[in-house]
């Protein structure tokens, strides 16, 4: 499986899920317009990474399909979704040495129907190892493996998670754990900033 604007990550095992009970924030649901909004941009890239290609509104019978095939629901609620596709200011194109990710928004009504979808994430991350990330998110599940093609070591890494109505997946091949956990904690407060602005 592939996160649809990010990169193809390889299969180990363990899964872990931090984050806190229930459907967790209180905040403003995204309308089709929040989410275009709340797409990553030249505006709002996080230090290190430039765009890959620009932001990218799914149609929405075409992104409501998605939620149903990679959650495994009806994915009642769903509003709208997007992407954008980063690369690491380090990337060295000619050898593809670096840090290249895909971030992916899916919008809800309510955070009952997120909390819901993001439930059916979970498989995808079984048979890969569990990777610590504090994001601050309401609910996080990650996971990696280790890829050592020649002449570099990298991890391929998938982060899901739920900022109240609203899921964000962040799948980026980086050099070092620490970058993902990064670039996710910094898509998390990315979207909290954007349902408070409502």
């Amino acid at each position: 499986m592939t996160v649809k604007y990010g990169v193809r990550a390889a299969a180990l095992a363990t899964v872990v899920v931090f984050g806190l009970t229930g459907c967790g924030s209180e905040s403003e649901p995204l309308s089709k317009k929040g989410v275009e909004e709340a797409l990553l941009s030249e505006k709002t890239l996080p230090d290190g990474y430039k765009l890959g290609h620009a932001p990218v509104m799914d149609d929405f019978a075409a992104g409501e399909n998605d939620c149903r095939n990679w959650a495994d629901t009806k994915c009642p609620g769903f509003v709208a979704s997007g992407g954008t596709s980063l690369e690491g200011v380090d990337v060295v194109q000619a050898s593809g040495h670096g840090s290249i990710a895909g971030v992916s928004i899916w919008a809800f009504d309510t955070a009952g129907n997120a909390e819901a979808a993001f439930k059916g994430l979970a498989p995808r991350h079984e048979q890969r190892t569990g990777l610590k990330v504090r994001t601050g998110a309401d609910q996080t599940t990650a996971s990696h493996s280790v890829l050592v093609p020649f002449p570099w070591k990298h991890y391929s890494s998938y982060v899901d998670m739920r900022v109240g109505s609203t899921i964000i997946m962040v799948g980026a091949q980086v050099k070092t754990p620490k970058d993902v956990t990064d670039l996710a904690r910094y898509a998390a407060d990315h979207i909290r900033k954007k349902q408070s602005e409502g």
